[in-house]
């Protein structure tokens, strides 16, 4: 089952966020100056001192020594005997206890100390840019403290890389340096030898798995499971990036999405069965759609019988999801958690879906995490003389107002109505040599009926059969056999390389067939980019990092929480874990009737509780829930 409906949410929010994170970064930043000013240890507070006294101190004959130095009785503790006195602008507090301290009758005088929580900030370079870890009023209309506590809940625990989360996604950037060393190892097998050594079905096999490819290429070209991992293991107190809920975790990386974010329930159920095998204790799954599947359901419960915590996105759909049932997280299974997105302000996401089958809340508004490193090896905008394309006929290099930018490559030059055509537009030869996750981008503005289409096609020889790729058009459209439809404005193309990783050289070919060519059939092209992996970081370091919204990025804050508490609580099942995160919520009027809890997800209240939760089995422990709630990602799955 391939899910495709919805995935115009995620990427139409990546490029709305875009330019509101650039602004809200510079924003932000100024905020957590006063923030950090807040933690600056100072010793005492200022111009305050505490005094204790013998018994034969006179009560009159201190306060004329306090009235005499201009100093201010402010407090009496008559239970030990101690004054709490204001020192004035003109003396320091070390002259005054200086004074006090050789007056025989006096015990002693010492500053009114600080005393401070016990608050474990990281020095990770964006920690301000994580309001959902700590609200400090970094975007406009928040509220401080709308956030999951992670400050307090690290004085319990910042996570244990024996936890060993399955990120059931696209891939993950696992030479990202805030998640290099979270990474899951699996230590039965031996890298690069091209033998199974652990006899598990599954060759070098060392982080996870790609079930598309059924090859240990986790490389993310959809930029989706490195957001999530970032949100879940960012390496914590590192000077680096940001920091995850867990600053240490395992995480496990089985890749079933591809470019565009799709995936099957065939490669899901794969996945599962791959977590189950190799110790995972939580799956966090930040996908879905609204067709129900039992081949889904079968799957979920057998990692339930494994003791596996499942944890769902709800779904970016903005739906009730007790009228239409969003999976996998709407199964009725006793192991799924159901995550909506809560808003800097407390409230639920406009986007999100919602219900009393959604669990949960946790942050999915503006989410600051790692982002999958990307190189461009070709770009054309068309503006400078070119040299990368042999245009035939009535393609050319147009400077009108109806370019995109200055100039595009179009095809509006006509040979006449009803006029035949099959022409094309090639690009110079491009290498590929040692480079893999390759994408094609490119804006696209115009029109066309469904009988004259305008192909990308690709070919490693010129003289080799054109192959014909799907293109992606504003998040939306997904084309297999050719674009077509109306763009008034320019919007963003995408197409999948990834089949043509490696190769030396290949060619790109954009081409326009029609049977009888209409005044209409004008298309525009600009800004061409062939993006590819890269795992050579540069030093700027904001260049892997980014911002998205949906439940998909909600899902993976209670994951992290998850982790904190089986890390804290080796001993605790599924059920016991899923019970705390339930019961630790924070109630919040505006989540009232919209989640099952009525409240966001908050780490420090899961891991605080005093209570004996017993010990029951996995299977039949009561959760307080109706069960799951919406799904929310295979890019209708992705953020829905």
């Amino acid at each position: 089952m391939y899910m495709k409906n919805n995935y115009k949410y995620f990427l139409n929010i990546c490029l709305n966020y875009m330019f509101i994170f650039i602004v809200l970064n510079i924003f932000s930043c100024k905020l957590y100056a006063l923030e950090t000013n807040t933690y600056k240890k100072n010793l005492y507070i200022n111009r305050e001192i505490l005094v204790s006294y013998t018994h034969n101190l006179q009560a009159a004959n201190l306060k004329r020594t306090y009235l005499f130095n201009n100093m201010k009785l402010l407090k009496n503790f008559k239970s030990v005997n101690i004054d709490l006195i204001k020192v004035p602008e003109s003396m320091s507090v070390e002259n005054a206890l200086s004074m006090l301290n050789t007056d025989s009758n006096v015990i002693f005088a010492e500053p009114n100390y600080l005393r401070y929580a016990e608050i474990n900030i990281p020095n990770d370079t964006y920690f301000e840019n994580l309001w959902g870890l700590h609200n400090i009023n970094q975007y406009l209309n928040s509220i401080s403290g709308a956030d999951i506590n992670a400050l307090e809940a690290w004085n319990y625990t910042t996570g244990n890389n024996d936890i060993i989360i399955a990120i059931i996604d696209s891939g993950v950037d696992i030479n990202h340096p805030d998640l290099k060393t979270n990474i899951w190892v699996n230590r039965n097998e031996t890298p690069g030898n091209n033998i199974d050594d652990d006899n598990n079905g599954f060759t070098d096999d060392i982080n996870g798995w790609n079930f598309i490819q059924k090859s240990n290429d986790l490389t993310d070209i959809f930029n989706h499971g490195t957001f999530i991992a970032g949100v879940i293991g960012g390496s914590g107190n590192n000077y680096t990036g940001i920091t995850g809920i867990c600053w240490n975790t395992s995480i496990m990386v089985l890749k079933i999405m591809d470019a565009f974010g799709i995936g099957s329930v065939a490669d899901e159920i794969s996945a599962i069965d791959y977590a189950i095998r190799n110790g995972a204790k939580i799956i966090n799954a930040s996908f879905g759609d609204f067709n129900y599947s039992q081949s889904e359901y079968n799957a979920i419960e057998k990692a339930k019988n494994a003791g596996i915590l499942f944890i769902a996105a709800a779904g970016n759909s903005g739906k009730d999801n007790n009228r239409f049932p969003h999976y996998p997280s709407g199964y009725d299974l006793p192991n799924i958690i159901s995550v909506a997105a809560s808003t800097p302000n407390d409230t639920l996401a406009s986007f999100s879906n919602y219900g009393n089958t959604v669990d949960v809340a946790a942050p999915g508004v503006y989410i600051y995490s790692s982002s999958a490193s990307k190189e461009t090896i070709f770009f054309d905008d068309f503006e400078q003389t070119n040299n990368n394309w042999v245009l035939e006929s009535n393609w050319h290099i147009e400077k009108s107002e109806k370019s995109i930018s200055e100039s595009s490559l179009t095809n509006s030059s006509s040979l006449g109505e009803n006029a035949r055509l099959n022409i094309s537009a090639i690009s110079r030869e491009i290498s590929l040599d040692q480079q893999s996750g390759c994408m094609l981008t490119f804006l696209i503005k115009g029109s066309s009926t469904n009988n004259s289409k305008l192909f990308v096609e690709t070919s490693t020889n010129l003289t080799d059969p054109w192959h014909i790729q799907k293109v992606l058009i504003n998040s939306t459209d997904l084309f297999s056999n050719g674009i077509y439809g109306k763009y008034d404005n320019s919007v963003i193309a995408l197409s999948d390389l990834s089949n043509i990783d490696g190769n030396y050289s290949f060619y790109l070919r954009i081409r326009f067939e029609t049977e009888s060519f209409n005044t209409d059939d004008i298309w525009y092209i600009d800004n061409i980019k062939i993006i590819t992996a890269n795992t050579k970081y540069s030093n700027s370091e904001s260049y892997h990092y980014g911002m998205v919204s949906g439940t998909s990025i909600a899902t993976p804050y209670v994951s992290g929480i998850a982790a904190l508490i089986l890390s804290y609580y080796p001993d605790l099942n599924y059920a016991q874990i899923k019970k705390r995160i339930i019961n630790g919520i924070d109630e919040v009027s505006e989540l009232n009737g919209l989640v099952n809890s009525n409240g966001r997800v908050n780490a420090y209240k899961s891991l605080a509780i005093e209570e004996n939760i017993p010990a029951e089995s996995n299977s039949t422990e009561s959760t307080g829930s109706d069960g799951g709630g919406g799904g929310g990602c295979f890019i209708s799955s992705i953020y829905k």
